[in-house]
C-alpha cells in the first residue's frame, strides 16, 4: 500500500493499493445536517471530510508518492483546527506457524505497530516533518509554511518520489508537549513548528499497539476466541457468513457482511456490520478517529465495503501485549501465545486514573488470553484485571508517602460498581475475585470498602448474588512468611477448584479444519492489587499455569521434554507481559519478573526491582502528566477534541428524520433541586441550625437535588492561600448532613454524592437515595483565579452529573475583592469560564443546565449611607439601578446568556457577626449583594429567589429553588428506530439507484425539516424580521414566537421548550400551564411548594420560551425594515465604563422597578419585566405585577 499527496486544491491524501484508491480530501462546509447550524445559519458542526473509494487507474496525475510503503489508516483526528490523518507507516508480523496449517484459528497472524505519522490534510505547514531531504523545512524558513495552502518548490520539492520509507525521520518530531504555535501563527524565522501531534505519535510508536494482519479475512484481535466462535455460529445461522468464514471467527477486524434478497420485489436489504456489533468495543483504542470511517464505511452498499475491506485500508488498533512461541510438544508442532487487551474507556497513567467511573469502566483494565495450539486441537483461557471498582484516588505533598481516599460514599458509589459488574457477567458468565490486597492501614481501607460493597451489591441484584465470589488473598503478608515460592502451592489449594469449574475454552478440528467447541469456559478470574501490575502479574501466571497444566494432563500421554519448552514459554511470555502492561500504565518495567520468568528471586531482581520503583517515582512527578494528556488527546477525552465528520448524505438524512421523531423515544419529567451559597467567614460550624436555610418551606415537596455551596471555609491567610485543607470541607459535611437528617418530616434519605475544594471554595450535591441509580458521569474540577492563578485563595470549584439524559453543571466561585475591582472580577468570570474542563472534552457550555452559587464580591456602587438607608426601607430598585453585577450583565460584559431571578431580599454582605447590623467596624464596609446565584439552560425555572437569616457569618446564606425538565432517552428504541430508517433509505426499486433516491428524499426532507418553521398565519415582513416591537411586546423577549407562538426547534428532543409564562395583550397568562396542567385562577400562588404538585409525566405540552433582556445597541447600528427601502436609525454609543454610566445604555433607558403606591397581585413567573410592569419589594413568596 502507498500513500499520495495532491498539493493543488482541494488537498487530497490518496491511499492505494494495486487495484483501489481511498481518497480523503478536506471538504469546507460539506455534510452539515439542518440542526447543525447555528441562528445565523454558520455552521456549528465538526470538521468535515470527502471520503471516495475509486479504481486505482482514476488517481490524479497531480497525486505525488509521499511513502511507497504504508499499512493502513487509524483514522481522523482534528487538532489545533487542522484535520490530521494517522498513517501506520511500519509495523512488524508476529508469528509464522499458521502456514503450515489447514486452519490459523488461535494462532493467527499479529501485526505490531513500530510507526505513525500524522498527515496534516488541511495543511501544508507540517510536511516538512514527513521530508526526508530537508527541503521543506528550507522552504518553511522562508515562511511559506505561513499559509495554509503552501507548497515547496525548486530541487528539493516534496513532490519527488522516496527510495524507501525507512528515511523518514522520525526524530524530527518534537517531544516537548502538545504546540502552543498552532498553523498559521507567526513564529521567529528559522524555529521549527513543532508538529500539534507529537506527544499522540510517540504514544502510538510505543511498541504496545496491535492490529491484526495476513490480507484479506484477518481476525478480529480485539475479541476472545471463544466469543469470536460464539459470533461466527451465530452470524452462520443467519446465512451472512459461508462456511470459510467461520473458520476465522466471523470475518476480519471490519467485518464483511452478506446481503440477502427480500421476497418483496427486488429490494436488497443490506445487512451492515456496524462497530459495536462487530468488535469488542472495550478493547479499540482507536474507536475516537476512527468511528467516522466505520459509520461511513456501513452506510456503503455490500460491493464498496467488501472492496474497501480486501484493500485494508483501515486499521483497528488495540494496545497491550502480545507475544507468541513455536514448540514441539510430543512430536508435533505447537504455538503458545498470549493476549493482553487494554481498556480504554478509563484509560491514563497510575496517580492521573484510579478506580471507577459511573459508567461501571474501570483504570487499567485488561483481559489476557492464554492460547496453546496444536493441528488438531486449541486452548483458550481468559482471565482480567483492573483497578478497585470505587471511587478512590491516590496522591498527596508527599510523592513518597502517596495516600489513598475514598471519594464516595458507598450509596453514591454503588450503582457503578453494580454497572461494572453485570457487565463483567454478561461478558463472562461468572466472576472470581481475588483481592491481592495487604491489611496495611492504607491498603485494608479498600479491602473492606470492596467487600462491603460486594455483600450489598449481591443482596440487592439478584444477577450478581450467586455468580460472583471474592477470596482476599494477602500476597506480601503470604510472601514475606514463604517467599513468592510459597504463592503458587497457596493460591493452587484455595482456587484450585474455582478453575476447574470454570474451565477452558477447547476446540478440536477435523479433517476439513472446521472447528468444533468441546468445552467453554463458564467464569473468569478477575485479579486486583493496588495498581493492578506486579503482585496481579505474577498470581495471573499461576491461574494460567493452573488452566494449562490441566489442559496438558487431560489432553493425552505426557510429552517427553515437552512439558520443560512449554513453562518455560509460558514463564516468559508472563514475564513480558508484565513488563509491556507496568510500561504502559506506570513508565517502567514490572516488579519480579525475574522471579516469573525463572521462578527464583535473588539480589539481582531485588536490586532491579528497587531501580525501578525509583523510575517510577520520577514518571510520576516528571512524566505522567504529559503522556496523560497526549493519551486523552488520542481517545477524544481533551475539552478541544472534536471527531471530524465524513460527508454522508445518508447519515445526514438519517439525523434528520431521527430529529423529527424524537418524541418517540425521549420522555420528559420534571424535578425540583436546591442550590445555596453561603459564604462562612472562616467559622467552623457551630450550634446554629441550617434548617431554616436548607428547608425553608416547611412540609414542601423536597428536592431531588441540594447543592451547597461554601466560601471562605478556612480563613484566606497567606499561610492558608497556597494549600487546601480537606479536613475543614469533611466537618461541613457532618453538619450539613446532620442538619439534613434532623429536618421535620423527612420524605426519604439524601446521600452525599460528590464534594470539591479549592483552598477555601467549598461545593456539597446531596442526592435523593432512590435516584443514586440515575445519575452518572460525576466529576469534580477547580480552576484558580488568585494570583495569576497561582493561588486558591479565589477561583471556582465546579461538579457535573448527568440525571438520566440531562447533563448538569454546578458551580460555586470566589471572585476579587475589592469595592472598585470591577475589571478583576469579570476577569475572573472569564478565567472559569473559559480555563474550568472536565474530561472527554466537556466544558462549562458543554451541559444542559449550568447553575452559579458564588460569592461574586459585586458591589453597589453608591454612598454608604445612602445604600444603608435605602436597604432598610426596603427600597431595592435605586440599589439595583447602581448594582455592578447588573450593570455588567446588561453590557454583557460578563455572564452572557445567565438569568437571575428579581432580588426581592436586602443586601446579604457585610453584617457584624450574630447580629442584623451591617458592619460597624471601621472599615464601615458598604452593603452588597455580593451572593448571588444565577443560571441557564433550558427548560429550566426557578420557584423562589431568597436569603435566610443565619447570623454566624458576617454574610446571609441565598437560595434559590428550581424546577427543571429532565429528559430520558430509550437508546435501544433510538438503535432500532435508525437502523429500521437506514432500511428505508437504502433500499431500492428496481431500476432506481442509490444516487438518485438519495436527491429525492434530500429535497423531500428539507421541505418536511423548514416547513414547521414557517406560520402562514402570522403576520411577518418580507425579510424574514419580526414585527417591530410596540408598548406591549418587544422582538428580543420572544424570540422565536411570533403572534405568541412558539417555533418548532428542531434539536428539542424532548417537544417541550424552556419553561415560562405566557403573556397576552401585556398580562401574565395565569390559565394556562406551560407544563400542561391548569392553575387555579383563586388568587393562590401556583408556585407555592407548600401546595402538592401534580406527578411527572411524559410528553408534555410545549410551552414559551423564556425572555430574556434585550441585547445592548451597538455604537452605531442601522436596520433595514423593509425589502425594498432603506431606513436608518442611529443609536448613541454606550459608555465605555458601566460604573459611570447613567445607564446600562445611554438609548434605551433601564427598566428599574419601583415601589408599589397601591396592593398588588403576586404572581411566581421569573420573567424579566415587560414594559408595563415593575417589581416591588415583598415577603419572598412571589414577585409583583404593578397595574
Amino acid at each position: 500500500m502507498e500513500l499520495l499527496l495532491t498539493r493543488a486544491e482541494p488537498r487530497q491524501l490518496i491511499l492505494a493499493t494495486a487495484s483501489h484508491a481511498l481518497v480523503l480530501r478536506a471538504s469546507s462546509g460539506s455534510g452539515i445536517a439542518p440542526g447543525d447550524r447555528g441562528s445565523n445559519g454558520a455552521s456549528t458542526a465538526s470538521p468535515s471530510i470527502v471520503v471516495e473509494l475509486i479504481p486505482r487507474n482514476q488517481v490524479s496525475s497531480q497525486a505525488t508518492l509521499i511513502n511507497p510503503i504504508i499499512h493502513g489508516c487509524l483514522g481522523l483526528l482534528s487538532v489545533q483546527n487542522e484535520t490530521f490523518v494517522p498513517i501506520v507507516t511500519h509495523s512488524t508480523t508476529l508469528g509464522t506457524s499458521h502456514r503450515s496449517l489447514a486452519t490459523s484459528l488461535g494462532c493467527e497472524p499479529v501485526s505490531r505497530i513500530l510507526s505513525v505519522e500524522f498527515y496534516c490534510l488541511t495543511s501544508a505547514a507540517y510536511d516538512y516533518h514527513h521530508d526526508p531531504a530537508g527541503a521543506a523545512y528550507s522552504a518553511y524558513t522562508r515562511s511559506d509554511h505561513l499559509s495554509s495552502n503552501a507548497s515547496y518548490h525548486g530541487p528539493g520539492d516534496l513532490s519527488g518520489s522516496m527510495a524507501d520509507a525507512n528515511s523518514f525521520g522520525l526524530g524530527r518530531i518534537g517531544s516537548t508537549g502538545v504546540s502552543m504555535h498552532p498553523a498559521g501563527t507567526t513564529t521567529s524565522v528559522g524555529e521549527p513548528l513543532e508538529h500539534p501531534c507529537a506527544q499522540m505519535k510517540k504514544i502510538l510508536c510505543s511498541g504496545s499497539f496491535y492490529f491484526s494482519g495476513g490480507g484479506v479475512k484477518t481476525f478480529d484481535l480485539s475479541t476472545r476466541l471463544q466469543a469470536r466462535l460464539a459470533r461466527a455460529e451465530a452470524e452462520k445461522h443467519r446465512g451472512t457468513l459461508d462456511d470459510d468464514d467461520s473458520l476465522i471467527g466471523g470475518g476480519g477486524g471490519v467485518n464483511t457482511p452478506r446481503t440477502t434478497n427480500s421476497s418483496k420485489g427486488n429490494e436488497a436489504i443490506v445487512e451492515t456490520s456496524s462497530l459495536d456489533s462487530s468488535i469488542d468495543k472495550r478493547f479499540l483504542w482507536n474507536t475516537f478517529a476512527i468511528r467516522p470511517l466505520l459509520e461511513f464505511r456501513d452506510s456503503w452498499p455490500f460491493e464498496i465495503r467488501q472492496q474497501l475491506d480486501q484493500q485494508g485500508f483501515l486499521v483497528l488498533a488495540i494496545q497491550g501485549y502480545y507475544g507468541t512461541y513455536d514448540l514441539a510438544l510430543g512430536g508435533q508442532a505447537a504455538t503458545v501465545s498470549l493476549i493482553s487487551r487494554l481498556g480504554w474507556k478509563r484509560a491514563g497513567t497510575r496517580f492521573n486514573v484510579r478506580g471507577i467511573d459511573d459508567e461501571g469502566s474501570v483504570a487499567n483494565f485488561v483481559e489476557t488470553e492464554t492460547i496453546l495450539r496444536k493441528p488438531t486441537m486449541c486452548f483458550s483461557f481468559v482471565q482480567t484485571r483492573g483497578s478497585v471498582p470505587l471511587f478512590w484516588e491516590e496522591g498527596g505533598p508527599n510523592p513518597l508517602a502517596p495516600k489513598i481516599s475514598i471519594n464516595r460514599p458507598p450509596e453514591a458509589s454503588l450503582p457503578a460498581f453494580i454497572r461494572h459488574f453485570e457487565e463483567l457477567v454478561d461478558t463472562y458468565d461468572a466472576i472470581h475475585i481475588v483481592n491481592l490486597l495487604s491489611h496495611r492501614e492504607q491498603e485494608a481501607a479498600l479491602t473492606d470498602a470492596y467487600a462491603q460493597h460486594l455483600a450489598t451489591a449481591q443482596s440487592l441484584d439478584e444477577n450478581i448474588g450467586d455468580r460472583i465470589d471474592l477470596t482476599a488473598f494477602d500476597f506480601h503478608a503470604r510472601s514475606k512468611t514463604g517467599g513468592i515460592e510459597s504463592i503458587r502451592s497457596s493460591l493452587s489449594q484455595i482456587l484450585g477448584r474455582k478453575e476447574e469449574e470454570f474451565g477452558a475454552c477447547i476446540v478440536t478440528f477435523e479433517g476439513d479444519g472446521v472447528p468444533k467447541v468441546v468445552t467453554r469456559q463458564r467464569g473468569v478470574f478477575r485479579t486486583n492489587c493496588k495498581d493492578c501490575l506486579d503482585r496481579t502479574n505474577v498470581v495471573e501466571d499461576f491461574i494460567s499455569r493452573f488452566a494449562l497444566e490441566d489442559f496438558v494432563r487431560n489432553s493425552g500421554p505426557s510429552w517427553p521434554g515437552g512439558d520443560a519448552a512449554l513453562w518455560s514459554c509460558h514463564g516468559q511470555l508472563f514475564a513480558e507481559n508484565g513488563d509491556a502492561l507496568s510500561k504502559i500504565y506506570v513508565g517502567t518495567g514490572a516488579i519480579n519478573t525475574s522471579f516469573t520468568r525463572s521462578g527464583k528471586s535473588g539480589f539481582a531482581g531485588l536490586l532491579s526491582n528497587a531501580t525501578k520503583s525509583v523510575g517510577r517515582m520520577y514518571q510520576s512527578q516528571f512524566v505522567d502528566s504529559g503522556k496523560q494528556k497526549a493519551i486523552d488527546a488520542f481517545l477524544g477525552n481533551l475539552a478541544s477534541s472534536e471527531q471530524v465528520r465524513v460527508f454522508n448524505p445518508v447519515n445526514d438524512l438519517i439525523r434528520a428524520r431521527l430529529r423529527v421523531r424524537s418524541a418517540e423515544y425521549t420522555s420528559c419529567e420534571r424535578i425540583n433541586f436546591f442550590v445555596g451559597t453561603y459564604n462562612l467567614n472562616g467559622n467552623p460550624p457551630g450550634n446554629e441550625s441550617l434548617l431554616p436555610w436548607l428547608f425553608p418551606i416547611p412540609d414542601a415537596p423536597e428536592p431531588s437535588m441540594i447543592v451547597i455551596s461554601f466560601q471562605e471555609i478556612v480563613p484566606l491567610t497567606p499561610q492558608m492561600i497556597m494549600a487546601t485543607d480537606p479536613e475543614k470541607k469533611r466537618k461541613w459535611e457532618a453538619h450539613v448532613l446532620s442538619s439534613v437528617a434532623q429536618r421535620p418530616n423527612p420524605q426519604g434519605d439524601y446521600i452525599l454524592l460528590r464534594s470539591g475544594q479549592l483552598v477555601g471554595t467549598a461545593l456539597i450535591v446531596l442526592i435523593k437515595k432512590e435516584i443514586a441509580n440515575e445519575i452518572k458521569g460525576v466529576e469534580a474540577a477547580i480552576k484558580k483565579t488568585g494570583l495569576k492563578g497561582m493561588a486558591g485563595n479565589k477561583g471556582a470549584v465546579a461538579i457535573r452529573l448527568q440525571y438520566r439524559d440531562t447533563s448538569f453543571c454546578f458551580l460555586t466561585a470566589h471572585f476579587a475583592a475589592g469595592h472598585s475591582n470591577v475589571e478583576e472580577r469579570n476577569a475572573d468570570f472569564f478565567t472559569v469560564e473559559r480555563g474550568l474542563h472536565f474530561s472527554r472534552g466537556r466544558t462549562i457550555a458543554s451541559h444542559d443546565t449550568v447553575v452559579y452559587a458564588a460569592d461574586t464580591n459585586y458591589r453597589i456602587s453608591l454612598p454608604n449611607d445612602q445604600v444603608r438607608s435605602l436597604a432598610e426601607a426596603d427600597d431595592y430598585a435605586p440599589l439595583l439601578e447602581a448594582d455592578q453585577l447588573g450593570q455588567v450583565m446588561r453590557t454583557r460584559h460578563v455572564f452572557e446568556g445567565y438569568s437571575e431571578a428579581p432580588i426581592l431580599f436586602r443586601p446579604t454582605y457585610k453584617y457584624d457577626n450574630y447580629s442584623d447590623t451591617y458592619d460597624s467596624s471601621e472599615k464601615q464596609r458598604i452593603p452588597a449583594w455580593t451572593d448571588r446565584i444565577l443560571y441557564r439552560g433550558r427548560d429550566l425555572d426557578v420557584t423562589r429567589y431568597q436569603r435566610a437569616e443565619l447570623r454566624a457569618s458576617d454574610h446571609r446564606p441565598v437560595y434559590a429553588m428550581f424546577r427543571a425538565r429532565i429528559r430520558s432517552i430509550d437508546h435501544s428504541f433510538r438503535a432500532a428506530l435508525r437502523k429500521q430508517i437506514s432500511e428505508e433509505i437504502m433500499a431500492l426499486e428496481k431500476g432506481d439507484t442509490l444516487d438518485n433516491k438519495l436527491r429525492r428524499l434530500t429535497v423531500r426532507d428539507v421541505e418536511t425539516l423548514v416547513q414547521p418553521l414557517v406560520d402562514d398565519s402570522v403576520p411577518h415582513h418580507s425579510n424574514g424580521l419580526p414585527p417591530p416591537s410596540d408598548d406591549k411586546q418587544a422582538w428580543w423577549n420572544d424570540r422565536g414566537i411570533f403572534g405568541g407562538k412558539r417555533q418548532k426547534d428542531l434539536g428539542d428532543e424532548c417537544g417541550a421548550d424552556d419553561l415560562g409564562f405566557r403573556m397576552a395583550d401585556g398580562q401574565l397568562d395565569l390559565d394556562t400551564d406551560p407544563l400542561g396542567s391548569t392553575f387555579p385562577t383563586n388568587g393562590t400562588n401556583p408556585f407555592d411548594l407548600s401546595l402538592s404538585q401534580s406527578s411527572p409525566h411524559k410528553a408534555e405540552k410545549p410551552s414559551s420560551v423564556r425572555r430574556k433582556a434585550p441585547p445592548p445597541p451597538s455604537s452605531h447600528s442601522t436596520l433595514n425594515t423593509t425589502s425594498s427601502s432603506t431606513t436608518t436609525s442611529t443609536i448613541a454609543p454606550t459608555s465605555s465604563d458601566p460604573l459611570t454610566s447613567n445607564s446600562p445604555s445611554s438609548s434605551v433607558p433601564p427598566r428599574i422597578p419601583r415601589r408599589p403606591t397601591k396592593p398588588s397581585e403576586k404572581v411566581p413567573s421569573k420573567s424579566l419585566l415587560d414594559d408595563d410592569e415593575t417589581m416591588a419589594s415583598g415577603d419572598g413568596n412571589g414577585w409583583q405585577v404593578i397595574e
